[in-house]
């Protein structure tokens, strides 16, 4: 259960006291309504007086009566409990339960309930705590009257320092010092290339369209290895000449192209704002995925920076934007997607692309989600439609045919639907979407959620997905995930 907490957390501390003499009780004050202070004492870290109104306080002076005339003569002793730290900018205010009492007459009165002491509001206390009479003659030992104030004191928790979770920026200091990294990735076309180096094992968690070209990139780094070795023990020139010839000749090597080509699909490197492409990639090659390199541990302590790069595996990527390249590395190490938010409409569609590529579906959410509240509209919702439609966000796709089905008319009327001619099955899901109709013929309290909203339950739930879904594929899940509760 979630803990929500209003106000400052503190407790009442324990009660302390303090005892008040007041000397030459009888001489104190002459008329009604003069009164003596205390000097300052401190109690629970604030200051604080009494003040005591020998003769009473000129509000409790009574007024004869018939049984009895000689009433007004009667008076009754005040005390107060003044709140000094009311002034200071530290202690503005306290909230405090208290007690004051004659000890020599047994006399206690005690606050029910706690009190703000602040400014405009600083003391509390009793007009008739008790007659004077009874006071002067029961509660003085030597015309020295003691008053015993108890304090209970509201005390704020003391703000305990919690250390930052530093875990982001340190993955990110070791992406950027490639700790560890086994894998360099040479990123963009020659004249813009970046040699971006990182770690197979956190790829292959998070991006598994990442395996086939790291195992292939292993197993050709393996094979040049072997064959380097092979080479150093050559007696003689030609043995060398013709075992290179033999490694040429390896046929197993040259598929590394195709998982190349396919994971790079369309993505372009120009980092402009071109208009938003809709190209489909193509089906996966049937790569070898097994593993048979010997992998080697990258020693981090290796000062020369060639022997540490002629240890690491290569990964040409020269049709993939560096930029966007990063920008996924840094949110497969650190979760980090800050750069989301200042990106440009063309920035985040091309790093879409990206993830999409090698499957890096946490991220394709995030930045559908950006697109979705920042960039959709009635200019642009056929773009993003017919683009959301090409890389399959689910998310986006949606929320766009909502809005294109709500302003048919239009849309229409301007040409802007023009670019939807020939595509059937998205005017299909248009015309369903206006209708009403449930995507899978089911009516439940789930139907009318979007999609945003599908994964949100199974994120609350606690449900761990693998990649992301379509809306038939999330309410199946969502539906056997809570109806198992």
């Amino acid at each position: 259960m979630k803990d929500i907490h209003v106000g400052v957390d503190g407790y009442y501390a324990e009660e302390q006291f303090v005892n008040v003499h007041f000397h030459g009780f009888s001489q104190l004050s002459e008329k009604v309504g003069g009164y003596v202070a205390s000097s300052a004492f401190d109690c629970h870290g604030f200051e604080w007086k009494v003040r005591l109104y020998p003769r009473g306080d000129k509000r409790t002076k009574k007024s004869p009566s018939a049984e009895n005339p000689q009433t007004e003569n009667l008076e009754d002793v005040g005390m107060f409990l003044h709140f000094l730290s009311g002034d200071s900018e530290e202690a503005l205010y306290c909230s405090a339960m208290f007690s004051m009492a004659i000890p020599k007459m047994g006399i206690t009165h005690k606050s029910s309930t706690p009190h703000i002491f602040k400014k405009g509001s600083k003391h509390l206390g009793y007009c008739d705590f008790a007659s004077r009479e009874e006071v002067l003659s029961k509660g003085c030992v030597d015309d020295t009257l003691t008053v015993k104030v108890g304090i209970q004191a509201f005390v704020p928790k003391e703000k305990v320092w919690k250390p930052t979770n530093v875990m982001q920026n340190t993955m990110l200091k070791n992406l950027q010092n490639e700790v560890m990294a086994d894998i360099a990735f040479l990123v963009g076309p020659e004249d813009k290339q970046e040699r971006i180096c990182a770690n197979s094992t956190i790829l292959l968690m998070h991006m598994p369209a990442m395996k086939d070209l790291i195992y292939l990139a292993k197993q050709k780094r393996a094979v040049e290895r072997k064959f380097a070795e092979s080479a150093n023990s050559m007696p003689n020139k030609e043995a060398q000449e013709d075992e290179g010839t033999a490694v040429d000749e390896k046929g197993k090597i040259e598929s590394t192209d195709d998982a190349i080509n396919y994971l790079e699909g369309v993505v372009a490197t120009s980092d402009g704002p071109d208009e938003v492409p809709v190209e489909r990639s193509p089906d996966p090659p049937n790569a070898d995925i097994s593993n048979d390199s010997d992998d080697e541990i990258i020693d981090d302590d290796v000062d020369d920076d060639d022997e540490r790069s002629n240890r690491q595996c290569v990964i040409e990527l020269p049709r993939i934007s560096p930029k966007y390249f990063n920008w996924m590395l840094r949110f497969v190490y650190a979760g980090d997607s800050s750069f989301i938010e200042t990106a440009e409409k063309f920035e985040l569609t091309h790093a879409l692309i990206v993830a999409n590529q090698f499957d890096c579906w946490g991220l394709k959410l995030m930045i559908e989600a950006q697109l979705m509240e920042h960039h959709l509209d009635l200019h642009s919702c056929v773009d993003l439609l017919l683009f959301a439609d090409g890389y399959s966000c689910t998310m986006l796709k949606e929320e766009c045919i909502k809005l294109v089905a709500k302003n048919i008319g239009p849309l229409m009327a301007k040409g802007k639907c023009s670019k939807l001619v020939g595509c059937s099955n998205l005017m299909t899901e248009i015309h369903s979407c206006c209708a009403g109709t449930p995507c899978d013929g089911i009516e439940d309290e789930y139907t009318d959620m979007s999609v945003g909203e599908l994964y949100g339950l199974l994120e609350i739930h606690g449900t761990v997905l693998e990649s992301d879904m379509s809306r038939l594929m999330l309410l199946e899940l969502v539906r056997s995930t809570l109806d198992e509760d």
